[in-house]
């Protein structure tokens, strides 16, 4: 799975609001029982950690057959401190619960011109023999619209702040 993102605004801030508690809980999915939270590192590395559940609805008929049901996404990035030019790579591993997946990657935070990319390359495999390819295919595009919901979120929430 491979997606990026240009958002309008420095790496610094971004991983600034990557790193807020307040803002990964707000950006956890909506659902009651979706959670986010935030460790600092005292070298100024964070974890950012996810549950959220994914509705049967949002999942292919062959994976819904197998699964029964709603599944949860458990992810945890581990961003390093910031590079001197703010940049930051995260790296990536998590799990749907309630299907034999697991995923693992990295998520880059790179300075451009306008602001800055965030980009994830990862690999999700899925240990079920037949629908294995149609569960890795729906589980590659959870992921990618986690990370794009969390771009759109952090694309507002900065318009709404003063740039540095």
């Amino acid at each position: 799975m491979a997606a990026s993102y240009q958002i309008p605004a420095s790496a610094t801030r971004v991983a600034a609001l990557l790193a807020d508690p307040q803002f990964a809980e707000e950006t956890a999915g909506g659902a009651e029982t979706a959670q986010a939270s935030v460790r600092h590192n005292p070298d100024g590395g964070f974890t950012m950690s996810l549950r959220r559940p994914v509705p049967a609805d949002d999942l292919p008929a062959s994976v819904r057959m197998l699964t029964g049901g709603e599944l949860e996404l458990r992810q945890a990035l581990v961003w390093q401190p910031a590079a001197p030019d703010g940049a930051r790579t995260a790296s990536m591993a998590g799990e749907i619960v309630g299907a034999p997946v697991q995923l693992e990657g990295t998520v880059q935070l790179t300075p451009t011109a306008d602001g800055c990319e965030l980009a994830i390359d990862g690999d999700i495999w899925a240990m079920i023999p037949l629908v294995g390819p149609a569960i890795e295919q729906a589980g590659s595009t959870m992921v990618v619209e986690v990370l794009r919901e969390q771009v759109a979120a952090l694309t507002e929430r900065l318009a709404d702040q003063p740039a540095d």
